[in-house]
């Protein structure tokens, strides 16, 4: 009995549709996302300060204005730089001028070793104090370092600034950056980041491809490490700086 009804069911079986359900199987860790919130960082940020003290002349840019690498921002009265620069300016031409000549003599030798030396020093000293007073006239007039636009600016025309005191600030028109914060198990698996990209709010459904610049090395107080990374190049609209993204 236990036969035939071992052979019955078997023929059960037998006659009834198989039914495989098929799916693709991949490895799981090539496909491991991770994703962070982030915020859109200018690619340069700079505080522009004069190099000597003084008064401001004036400033002829605005916040928010565009202006091009060199261009001047800021202009501070030189009167007292022109006027120091210019007394130094003769007194240099008298020094190169009494230099020269014992140059002259020293080759025919007529001077000795000594004062030979001395015209020299003497040239050598009068000609740093000559290009530093030209430095800091020059220094009146402060210029842009990069492109970019005019985020701030913290004095006006009249008032008196000291040297190193920040007078705007400016961002810089290049490709933008994105700053996230990684925790240390991402961190340590760093070598395994294929691409990154991002996503925003105000983009539905766009993806902006990034590349990565730096990732430092030590945590800060929440034991998060600081990923930098730059947008590339798109044909749409790029995200400014201060925007939150993913």
């Amino acid at each position: 009995m236990l036969l035939v009804s071992c052979k019955h069911h078997l023929a059960q079986q037998a006659q009834s549709d198989p039914f495989v359900k098929v799916d693709t199987v991949s490895p799981y860790r090539q496909h491991i996302r991770a994703t962070f919130p982030g915020k859109v960082k200018a690619s340069a940020e700079a505080d522009i300060a004069f190099r000597v003290s003084g008064t401001i002349l004036q400033i002829p840019v605005k916040e928010g204005m565009f202006v091009r690498r060199g261009q001047v921002v800021a202009e501070m009265d030189d009167r007292d730089y022109k006027l120091q620069l210019a007394a130094t300016e003769a007194e240099y031409r008298q020094i190169k001028g009494e230099a020269e000549r014992v140059f002259e003599l020293y080759e025919k030798q007529s001077v000795s070793q000594n004062d030979y030396e001395k015209a020299v020093y003497g040239l050598q000293q009068i000609t740093a104090k000559y290009e530093a007073h030209q430095h800091a006239e020059a220094d009146t007039r402060l210029r842009a370092p990069f492109d970019g636009y005019v985020q701030a600016i913290y004095f006006q025309g009249h008032e008196t600034v000291a040297a190193g005191m920040p007078v705007l600030s400016m961002i810089g028109d290049g490709l933008p950056d994105v700053e996230i914060n990684i925790p240390s198990n991402d961190f340590m698996r760093r070598q395994e980041f294929e691409s990154f990209s991002c996503q925003f709010d105000i983009f539905p459904g766009q993806t902006f491809p990034l590349e990565l610049i730096g990732l430092n090395r030590q945590a800060n107080l929440n034991q998060l490490y600081t990923m930098k990374l730059r947008m590339l190049p798109v044909d749409s609209q790029l995200p400014t700086p201060g925007m939150s993204t993913m």
